[in-house]
């Protein structure tokens, strides 16, 4: 039954009436098409400003935090940092910049920590101690001695993608 109905005289495409047809066809699909691409889009821009106000959320939660927290990621780089962290670790704060290794911001600080902070050690061996504690598990805590004085407590937790989040904390007041 398609078949004639298919090689009629109305069914070819030079004819007016099919033409017409397909024309108006054509015009269909290609306006469905962008209301679909439109909506979308604002879809994807919806969703992409409610990522943005979460992230901003975020950041400024951590930041109004009077706990030093930094976030590694799994090569050992820093990701970011807040205030409260720059500001236990003053002497390398223009150091703390995402990318930077935590052996090169160890050795950074290294140069400039206070006597009582490197307490004898060499380089490497102050470089290892950090290292061997945040590597010990996937949640470590230690209270460790800092300068003017002051004891940290420093809690490194390890992320679900091998990073690792650090908390710093005075136990003792300046």
């Amino acid at each position: 039954l398609a078949v004639p109905l298919l090689l009629s005289e109305q069914f070819k495409l030079d004819h007016p009436v099919a033409l017409q047809s397909f024309e108006w066809a054509h015009r269909i699909i290609a306006g469905s098409l962008g209301v679909v691409l439109f909506a979308w889009i604002v879809n994807a821009q919806r969703a992409q400003h409610r990522a943005r106000v979460r992230a901003r959320l975020w950041e400024q939660s951590i930041e109004s935090m009077k706990v030093g927290v930094a976030l590694w990621d799994a090569g050992d780089r820093l990701i970011g940092c807040n205030d409260a962290y720059r500001a236990l670790y003053s002497e390398v704060t223009d150091q703390l910049v995402a990318g930077k290794t935590y052996r090169e911001l160890m050795t950074a600080y290294f140069d400039v920590a206070p006597a009582e902070v490197v307490d004898g050690r060499t380089l490497d061996e102050f470089i290892s101690d950090g290292e061997r504690r945040r590597r010990r598990g996937s949640e470590v805590s230690e209270v460790v001695r800092h300068h003017r004085g002051r004891w940290l407590l420093m809690t490194d937790c390890r992320t679900a993608n091998g990073g690792i989040i650090s908390f710093r904390s005075a136990v003792t007041e300046p």
